[in-house]
């Protein structure tokens, strides 16, 4: 990835400023508690179906539960009125969907919830990316119902040709006003990767950014951060959110297996030296799990690939949601499930859901594929 000038990234700010100001003025409908807004009667018919089998599956027993949004790549749009207003929400456009996740995740009664990236800052000119990033902002400024935390795509930078979103400034924009209001993550400098416990459930869910320092892979900083806080107390579980699948060529399209993350081999050490309570070191990273007892990964969950995958490779389970993104049927590997949907009438929404104590990984499919679409793991 070029280099992003400092020059490029803080002339950014009165763009985005402005863009915000305009949108927060114009007039919506109140929010409701927690600042949900209304959804279509087909999206909580839908939400309805499979929470019901979430809870049958659930039962009494502890879990974590996760609303996972992915690679929405909506439009920029030059006109705030359409910029994820709730009063004439466009439900083709994908960005809206995020309105029907979050009511998922205050009916689930979800831990947090996680937006996998590639949000479409990619697409128009670079002028149209603070658009883009308004509509985001003004989506998730009144949700306050569960943390959100967001994970950098591929495309997140703004246009491929142009970049313009430096880490800091994505992870100022969206993941520092959860922290800002108390939620205790613990991040990198830049707030574009960290971790957030739930101590009641012994899980700690990390959300990296796969596109750190590269189109497609991490700088070793952030890998050390990861070695060094994968040192747990015993009978911990991890999960691992990102959103490349790096490591294996589960999330590749045809013609691109042989491609891969800067340092994927670095990150797939480290997590299957903490599968196996080792110490060691590569390229710079060193991590000691010799003192780690009865920890637990559950997965590494990722968006990227644009229809759903999932496999275990090297001992690490990855998993992949379609998210809202397309692909031609062309590029599809033999092995991977895309479900075709319209927007208009229909969602695409998945929930993680772990149950630590039996080593239990589940996916619910909210919409398209419905049940059909829903996957169960171990660990």
């Amino acid at each position: 990835m070029p280099v992003i000038s400092r020059r490029s990234v803080f002339s950014l700010f009165p763009l985005l400023i402005l863009a915000f100001l305009f949108t927060v003025s114009i007039s919506a409908q109140e929010a409701e508690e927690g600042g949900l807004k209304p959804i279509p009667g087909w999206a909580q018919s839908e939400i309805d179906l499979t929470l019901a089998r979430f809870q049958e599956w659930k039962g009494n027993d502890e879990v974590v539960a996760v609303p996972l949004v992915s690679d929405v790549h909506s439009e920029p749009r030059p006109d705030p009125t359409v910029n994820g207003d709730p009063e004439e929400p466009d439900w083709s456009d994908a960005k809206n969907h995020i309105y029907i996740a979050q009511r998922a995740a205050a009916l689930f009664g979800a831990d947090f919830m996680v937006d996998l990236g590639d949000i479409g800052m990619n697409s128009g000119k670079p002028d149209s990316v603070y658009w883009r990033i308004a509509a985001q902002m003004r989506i998730y400024q009144d949700f306050t119902a569960v943390p959100v935390f967001f994970c950098i795509g591929n495309h997140d930078h703004g246009p491929d040709h142009a970049p313009m979103v430096s880490n800091r400034l994505f992870g100022e924009i969206f993941n520092l006003p959860t922290l800002r209001r108390g939620v205790p993550a613990v991040t990198g400098p830049d707030f574009d990767y960290g971790y957030y416990d739930l101590p009641e459930k012994k899980t700690r869910a990390f959300f990296l950014n796969t596109s750190d320092g590269a189109y497609y892979g991490y700088s070793r900083e952030q890998l050390q951060f990861l070695a060094d806080h994968l040192r747990l107390p015993a009978g911990w579980t991890v999960v691992v959110f990102q959103h490349f699948c790096v490591g294996t060529p589960l999330g590749a399209w045809k013609g691109y297996e042989d491609d891969h993350a800067d340092r994927d081999d670095v990150w797939a050490a480290i997590v299957r030296g903490f599968l196996h309570n080792e110490a060691g070191e590569t390229d710079g990273v060193t991590w000691d799990f010799t003192k780690n007892e009865d920890c637990r990964f559950a997965a590494c969950i990722t968006g990227d690939s644009h229809y759903d995958n999932q496999g275990t490779v090297g001992e690490i389970l990855y998993v992949i949601t379609q998210g809202f993104g397309g692909i031609h049927p062309n590029d599809m590997p033999d092995d991977a499930i895309k479900t075709a949907f319209d927007k208009s009438s229909q969602t695409l929404i998945d929930i993680a859901a772990i149950k630590p104590k039996t080593r239990e990984l589940r996916i619910f499919r909210i919409g398209a594929g419905g049940a059909g679409r829903d996957r169960a793991f171990t660990f």
